[in-house]
């Protein structure tokens, strides 16, 4: 399927060499590769920082998106995609609009993750709501979480887009942690970010084939375009 103002990437090992010329991609690898081609739910129609987004991908400072597309867990009710091969997500728990997400590195540095919530999740609800290792975190603009270099605080922001939110998590430092996330208050004193009431349009589930530009993220290359 194909959509407008769609984010695909392509992820290939780190040691293959790709070139651009006259709107062909090549890849060549001295032995066997397997090459991902991936649109992520959410990373569309973000508006003014689709393009802050897109470079923190590819400069390895979004290393994840958790995908969670159901109020219990079923086919198609979650999905994890990894950018670069830095942090294990995977989602161990999802009923009545509340995910529990296992998150680990072997890298010790701090990272943003992603975490796309559709309305299908939050159900009758109008927001979400994030823990951080079982306590409330503060919240904060999109701008501040893509422009962190250094905090000893997780810190998580949100994005609303016409299908659900985009969830921006900065993990300060890595062992294992936990992530929750609900369509229905913690006792804390978070402030919860309203979301769009649209059901989720299956193009979100898209991947298009327009490509054009390279760049080396920790253990993969994207190549990306955004469809006009």
């Amino acid at each position: 399927m194909t959509g407008s103002n769609f984010t695909a990437y392509i992820m290939v090992p780190v040691n293959d060499v790709v070139a651009i010329e006259n709107g062909t991609i090549t890849i060549n690898s001295t032995g066997t590769s397997i090459i991902h081609l991936i649109s992520p739910p959410g990373l569309r129609n973000i508006g003014k920082y689709g393009k802050q987004i897109d470079n923190a991908i590819m400069d390895g400072k979004i290393s994840t998106l958790v995908f969670l597309n159901s109020t219990k867990s079923g086919a198609y009710s979650n999905l994890t995609v990894g950018f670069n091969g830095s942090v294990s997500a995977g989602v161990s728990s999802q009923h009545n609009g509340l995910a529990l997400i296992n998150i680990s590195s072997n890298n010790h540095r701090g990272t943003t993750l992603s975490i796309f919530v559709t309305k299908q999740f939050l159900g009758a609800s109008s927001s979400v709501y994030i823990k951080f290792n079982g306590q409330a975190i503060n919240i904060t603009s999109p701008g501040t979480i893509l422009n962190i270099t250094s905090t000893t605080n997780a810190y998580y922001a949100t994005i609303n887009e016409s299908t659900g939110v985009l969830v921006l998590i900065h993990v300060p430092h890595f062992s294992n942690h936990t992530l929750t996330v609900s369509s229905t208050p913690f006792t804390s004193t978070s402030t919860p970010q309203s979301s769009p009431s649209f059901p989720i349009n299956t193009e979100d589930l898209s991947i298009i084939l327009v490509i054009s530009t390279v760049a080396i993220v920790g253990g993969a290359a994207l190549v990306l375009r955004r469809k006009k």
